[in-house]
């Protein structure tokens, strides 16, 4: 369920678009705080209420938002459990990291609390809706049922994420949405350092990495291709002494994925060949 007034605590990104999904389904943001003033004034621009630096009076039942950094969310929550909030609050973050115990210092003033996260890069002028996402939840009793609903209502889909198992779920999310963009940078830097254009460079391998997500999507490890999978030892010899002479800072990364693309495509390669590859890599034998 949407809630019928809004305040969202730490107005960046990603506070901004989940405020907005929910502006375009009724909800009434009636004001913003924390952050920075560029970034207050930025969401309030684009949510049309005040941005503040403390919590202004709330309406009874309103939601609460905080949408901090993951490290400033715990001393967020202490301060705004000293404000005077009205009755029937209920308070969510959007930490991946975090579960709702983050919130204990509102909880104990009897606010309901949950951690909500989209498994999306929200950015705060983005679509308004989920695109079918993953939703992790962990919500107090009282309400795991309107967090849940609220997940179905902004197009995604719920699945109750907690305790320990936060931070895997953070380092998983962190690997697949920041990875690919790590080692794309990596992969244009090494074609311009031997002389290719940029722009044909972004371009070009932007192209082969989508592609390799698609294939990937579809058929897991066996979309795998190149010289690790194929036990092309003499090749990958190459690339590594390629990466010592002209990238040195990255030598390292490069040998740690090859080592795992290794283990990704042992299952199916050339066992005489694999232990090569994984002798070169200083692996052992997969």
């Amino acid at each position: 369920m949407t809630p019928q007034h809004l305040h969202v605590h730490g107005p960046g990104k990603a506070g901004t678009a989940l405020a907005r999904m929910l502006a375009a389904r009724g909800t009434k943001v009636v004001s913003l705080s924390g952050g920075s003033g560029v970034s207050g004034a930025r969401a309030a621009a684009l949510l049309g209420c005040a941005w503040t630096k403390t919590v202004p009076h709330l309406p009874e039942g309103a939601w609460l938002l905080l949408a901090p950094p993951d490290d400033a969310l715990a001393q967020a929550a202490a301060a705004l459990a000293e404000v005077a909030l009205p009755k029937n609050v209920l308070a969510f973050h959007l930490s991946a990291i975090h579960d709702r115990s983050v919130l204990r210092p509102l909880a104990v003033r009897g606010v309901h609390t949950a951690a909500f996260h989209p498994l999306r890069a929200l950015v705060a002028d983005g679509p308004l809706d989920l695109g079918g996402a993953m939703v992790a939840i962990d919500a107090a009793p009282e309400c795991a049922e309107q967090m849940q609903t609220l997940a179905v209502e902004l197009g995604g889909h719920p699945l109750a994420v907690q305790g320990a198992q936060r931070t895997a779920y953070h380092l998983g999310a962190a690997l697949a949405g920041n990875g690919p963009v790590a080692l794309l940078e990596l992969a244009v830097e090494v074609w311009v350092r031997a002389g290719f254009n940029a722009e044909d460079a972004r371009r070009e391998l932007s192209a082969l990495a989508l592609m390799a997500l698609s294939n990937a999507t579809k058929h897991g490890p066996a979309a795998l291709t190149g010289p690790v999978q194929r036990g092309d030892v003499g090749t990958v010899q190459r690339h590594l002494t390629h990466m010592q002479r002209h990238h040195a800072e990255d030598a390292e990364l490069l040998r740690a994925t090859y080592a795992v693309l290794l283990r990704v495509a042992a299952a199916g390669s050339d066992a005489r060949k694999a232990a090569a590859m994984a002798h070169l890599l200083g692996e052992e034998r997969p």
